[in-house]
């Protein structure tokens, strides 16, 4: 009676391997990284805009974090379209790389252009990062436990984030901002090494198909094109030229995308993905999501510095409670 009344998804549970468990922290110690910079910086932002004030505005400084995501939102399909081809180790590990070098690189240059540059890069590798580390985890766990996968990989994301406030204000009010480039640059390139060791060599297939390379930079101008109106729009003014002359682009562009990615024999992203309803109404909840998360975020260290006075300690303190659902809520989920 017993065996008849055991239910079948708990017999066919299959052991996860020590393999498995150590790769999934190489992967997700990547992405704690990243997402410590992501919290650190909104933190950090006010007291970097204090200490370039003489060089540039405040609309200029802005760009240290809007090219971070502009170049991060770009480039992410050309990099998981790489990985597809090139091998997802090689674009992980070479993602790890350039945000390494670029953070450290940020942190002891004194030039805020300087500054801007290697934040675009930080976010070009944070692109070749996302799309690669979550998969390369997933071929280690079996399938019936890889949903068991996803639920402690949301919560180690959202454990980074409960994290990355406290952290990146600690840094700043021991050291200075430069603390959080350098650390996070530092333990990038630590993630780097231990990646090279345990992941070992690209055994998965991959796709030998060529990359429409005319489709790839379209996509590129297009999604970045799209980012700037939405980032610089208020800065530059709504009916401005640059604002028009990206918005202008961004509607002739992309029917001509749309139009390549469905009878180019090789599409960059597969346009069947787009007939699963749940798959859309999820994409289009993880965009309101991020929108309102991100508005937040970037938002309440600047009140609270500027119009609060508050120290970096206590800016930091106070944003923890924004993470405290997704901590608790993600591993349910998985």
């Amino acid at each position: 009676m017993n065996d008849i009344n055991t239910p079948n998804h708990l017999e066919e549970l299959e052991p996860i391997s020590r393999r498995a468990w150590v790769v999934l922290f190489v992967c997700s110690s990547s992405m704690f990284l990243l997402l410590l910079d992501s919290g650190a910086m909104f933190v950090a932002f006010p007291f970097i805009e204090d200490r370039f004030s003489d060089q540039a505005s405040r609309t200029t400084l802005s760009w240290i974090v809007s090219a971070f995501f502009i170049v991060m939102v770009s480039a992410l399909l050309v990099a998981g379209r790489a990985a597809d081809r090139f091998g997802r180790r090689k674009v992980f590990l070479s993602g790890l790389m350039i945000y390494g070098i670029a953070a450290i690189l940020g942190g002891l240059l004194s030039n805020v252009w300087a500054l801007i540059l290697f934040r675009a890069l930080q976010g070009m590798g944070v692109a070749m990062l996302s799309p690669t580390a979550l998969a390369i985890c997933l071929v280690e766990f079996p399938h019936s436990r890889r949903a068991y996968a996803f639920g402690v990989w949301g919560t180690i994301g959202a454990g980074a984030g409960l994290c990355a406030s406290p952290i990146g204000a600690g840094l700043v009010e021991i050291f200075n901002w430069r603390a959080v480039f350098i650390f996070t640059g530092i333990a990038a390139l630590v993630t780097l090494g231990a990646g090279w060791s345990v992941l070992g060599k690209d055994e998965e297939e991959r796709d030998s198909t060529p990359i429409d390379i005319f489709a790839a930079l379209l996509a590129t101008m297009t999604v970045a094109s799209f980012t700037l109106v939405l980032v610089q729009g208020q800065d530059w003014g709504w009916s401005a030229t640059p604002t028009l002359v990206c918005l202008t682009f961004f509607i002739f562009s992309a029917p001509v995308l749309v139009y390549r990615n469905s009878s180019h024999p090789y599409p960059l992203l597969n346009p069947k993905i787009f007939t699963s309803r749940s798959f859309n109404i999820g994409c289009l909840g993880s965009v309101f999501c991020q929108i309102g998360f991100f508005s937040i975020y970037f938002g309440l260290p600047l009140y609270m510095k500027e119009v609060w006075d508050w120290t970096p300690l206590r800016i930091g303190f106070a944003l923890i409670p924004l993470n405290i659902i997704p901590i608790l809520t993600s591993a349910i989920a998985g």
